[in-house]
């Protein structure tokens, strides 16, 4: 059977990286659905969180928060996180309609320390002690931090409990570097995915891993906690021989590329902007390392990307439409 791949899309920021302080509405998501749908795409995540540490517009949830614990860390201005506003649920339906793999996203165990502690006041930050901490990084073996990346999950899949949400995928571990770092990386992981599945068991759980499947995030890692897909982040790869390591390191774990496709500057984090070149370039290579466990690519992030950037990705698309791939 000829080789195929099952995803292509967009991951898209609800209000992360937006131009409007309001982050999307309803117009935007459903013309970018319809859009996706008439190019071959069918995949579509969404994320739901921004950080102002990388997006000083943005700061927090973007949809109505259910649990009163977390109602510290919605964003309130924007659009999608007012009740009386709130217009994703019908556009999930209208993704699933289409045909669309609708994944909703957050980066658990990340968050704004001085935020989070309002309703989780014991919650701790892996590098700092201090309540004014700038570490957005919180230990998983925390009982606040643990109550508050499970009371975030179950919230998220309780607002959108549509069967038309395919996926829950997210991002961080909340561990601290240690002799044991790996085995501690690898029981958060299995431990969280678990409890997701406890919350919505109809769905799949997705983890997005950072460049090669290595240490906690290991090949025997992802296996032992069953996950469904990894997305690994390759918004450093710069090379074909780069690319090739990611793609060997993964042995037989389902995978999905997440290409980093943005021209604009990202607040206090350093990776290269892309060019149309470079994506056009990373589209070739990626064609010419096929695998069976290679399941796609979502490219990253839609409102962050100039029109330049985004017609690439269709060229690249187009291309891979003509080789028999979608």
């Amino acid at each position: 059977m000829a080789f195929k791949f099952k995803y292509v899309g967009w991951q898209v920021g609800i209000s992360y990286q937006c131009p409007d302080r309001m982050g999307l509405n309803r117009e935007y998501v459903h013309g970018l659905l319809e859009r996706m749908s008439n190019e071959g795409m069918n995949l579509i995540s969404f994320m739901m969180v921004s950080h102002e540490l990388n997006d000083p517009l943005h700061d927090g949830y973007a949809w109505p928060v259910l649990n009163p614990r977390l109602r510290c860390y919605i964003d309130e201005q924007v659009l999608n996180a007012q009740p009386e506003h709130e217009f994703l649920r019908n556009e999930i339906e209208y993704a699933a309609g289409l045909g669309f793999h609708v994944q909703l996203f957050t980066n658990n165990f990340w968050w704004n320390h001085r935020k989070a502690m309002i309703g989780y006041p014991h919650i701790a930050a892996i590098h700092s002690d201090d309540p004014a901490t700038g570490d957005w990084h919180h230990l998983a073996g925390n009982k606040d931090t643990w109550a508050m990346a499970c009371d975030e999950a179950a919230d998220l899949l309780a607002y959108y409990r549509s069967s038309a949400v395919s996926s829950y995928g997210w991002e961080m571990m909340g561990v601290k570097w240690s002799s044991d770092h790996a085995k501690a990386h690898a029981d958060t992981m299995r431990n969280f995915a678990a409890y997701i599945r406890t919350v919505r068991p109809d769905i799949e759980v997705w983890h997005h891993g950072y460049m090669k499947f290595e240490n906690g995030r290991s090949p025997k890692a992802y296996r032992s906690a069953g996950m469904d897909v990894v997305f690994p982040c390759i918004h450093l790869v710069t090379s074909e021989n780069q690319l090739v390591e990611v793609f060997e390191s993964s042995e037989d774990i389902p995978f999905l590329l997440h290409m980093d496709v943005r021209d604009q500057a990202t607040a206090n984090y350093n990776i290269p902007l892309k060019t149309p070149e470079y994506i056009e370039q990373m589209g070739k290579w990626i064609s010419q390392h096929l695998r069976d466990n290679l399941l796609g690519v979502m490219f990253f992030n839609q409102v962050c990307a100039s029109e330049p950037n985004q017609q690439a990705v269709l060229r690249v698309i187009e291309r891979w439409r003509k080789m028999g791939l979608m």
